[in-house]
């Protein structure tokens, strides 16, 4: 490691523990954003911070439309970009960039919310508005209106009409994810407040898509929202859907240095993975070398994901990383080879995205029918691993236990792992007899090891 980048290391330690706390919520005013550009050379060293430096940034990223163009450039589009929230901005506004560059004429529109939409305090402060405002008024003139930045919230909604059962669908889940519960009780104040919050956010944010794509539908060619499964993102996909505005969501997921991307509705339908699943054959995956190749790089992930370990993966779950033995599990939940199903749950609150459910409303449902009908239509013992992100802070108000314990589901035949356990779900998959999963991507994890896998979601690979 150079002395530069053990300098620049701690500086960005510095940032991360003295600087960017300042500015959680309050951010940069006029004087004080003179003294950041002033600064700027130094500040360039850090990473980029959505909340307070954003504008030194800008003049380096919009060079990029200085350099000459990467033949052959693709057919202009119009395309408009939809950000808002903390952690978004600075992705967002690199992408509309590189577009740009591409040759394409980008609207960027955006909420001037840096606020998480889950965390308290909920409202932004003031100065996220004006702050905002200059830094995007830059990328605005320096790109000679490339890029053209407005603030939708100035939007006039009017009177536009709003999808009241998406609306009801959207709120559900989005409360759920402010709780941290698949199942609440409607009278608890903090699931009241919720319930009001979210209903004032969803309408305005439905209100103000349709009113604004709906003004500019002809001027339109292709939207491009990150994520369109949550909050105000999932309204602008679903009014561009509506207003028939061709729409591609994109979304890091659990990958790192990856974006999913999904044509036509939200990131997690996967339907691009459908529609290479669908083709296969002629893409060449069913030939070799290429089926070599993606099958190594499929057991490959599979292994990190293991071991918690890689650098294909940003979130690490497994808590043990040594394997525990056939002999050894054997001994210790009376369980055999071929003869035993494995149970795989999501976190509970993360579970039921509107468009996965269909036949079960919920996780719950799900679990609690399937261990029923289990333990009442074979003999074979039943091993449920919890997620182990249920250990996780925040994520434990509804766990496996509890939801077993509420049904009144007990039995001699019933294993229960909790999200902390010793044993790694990854030494179960090759042993059990088939599993069952709601919408975990351990499903096609144990499809890998040749097992029949029954997911209880409408997710992509039960398609």
């Amino acid at each position: 490691m150079t002395t530069y980048t053990r300098l620049r290391l701690l500086a960005q330690t510095a940032a991360i523990r003295w600087i960017d706390p300042h500015f959680v919520q309050r951010h940069p005013g006029r004087n004080l954003r003179r003294l950041i550009d002033a600064l700027a050379p130094a500040v360039r060293c850090l990473q980029p911070n959505d909340r307070w430096s954003l504008g030194v940034f800008v003049d380096e990223w919009v060079r990029l439309l200085d350099e000459p163009p990467l033949e052959p450039l693709p057919p202009g589009k119009r395309i408009f970009m939809f950000s808002c929230y903390r952690g978004q901005f600075t992705h967002d506004l690199v992408m509309a960039l590189l577009l740009a560059w591409r040759g394409h004429t980008i609207t960027f529109g955006y909420l001037p919310k840096l606020q998480s939409p889950i965390k308290d305090p909920l409202d932004d402060h003031p100065s996220a508005t004006g702050y905002l405002e200059a830094v995007f008024a830059r990328v605005t003139k320096r790109s000679g209106g490339r890029v053209h930045c407005i603030d939708l919230s100035q939007t006039a909604i009017e009177d536009a009409a709003c999808d009241e059962a998406f609306l009801a669908a959207q709120l559900n889940a989005n409360i759920v994810m402010r709780v941290r519960q698949e199942t609440y009780d409607p009278a608890d104040p903090q699931v009241v407040f919720a319930h009001r919050h979210y209903s004032r956010l969803g309408r305005q944010a439905q209100q103000l898509a349709r009113a604004w794509l709906g003004r500019h539908r002809e001027a339109i060619d292709l939207c491009l929202i990150p994520n369109g499964a949550s909050f105000e993102n999932a309204q602008f996909c679903h009014a561009a859907k509506a207003l028939d505005i061709p729409v591609n969501t994109f979304e890091k997921f659990a990958f790192s240095k990856v974006r999913t991307i999904t044509h036509g509705d939200a990131f997690f339908n996967f339907f691009d993975l459908d529609r290479i699943w669908s083709r296969r054959r002629e893409l060449g995956f069913l030939d070799e070398p290429k089926r070599s190749i993606v099958r190594k790089q499929a057991w490959d992930l599979l292994d990190q994901r293991r071991n918690s370990a890689g650098n294909a993966w940003d979130w690490q779950y497994q808590k043990a990383t040594r394997s525990h033995s056939e002999d050894e599990l054997q001994r210790r939940f009376a369980i055999e080879r071929g003869r035993f199903v494995l149970i795989c749950p999501n976190v509970p609150f993360d579970a039921g995205y509107e468009g996965w459910l269909g036949l079960f409303t919920s996780m719950r449902g799900w679990l609690v029918e399937t261990v029923e009908h289990l333990l009442a239509h074979q003999d074979l013992p039943i091993v449920i691993r919890a997620h182990p992100a249920e250990t996780r802070p925040g994520f434990g108000r509804e766990k496996l236990a509890t939801i077993l314990a509420d049904a009144g589901l007990a039995s001699d035949r019933l294993v229960v792992l909790p999200g902390d356990s010793d044993i790694n779900t990854y030494d179960l998959m090759p042993l059990c007899r088939f599993a069952a999963v709601f919408a975990s991507t351990t499903g096609v994890e144990i499809a890998m090891h040749g097992k029949p896998v029954i997911a209880g979601a409408n997710v992509y690979y039960a398609r």
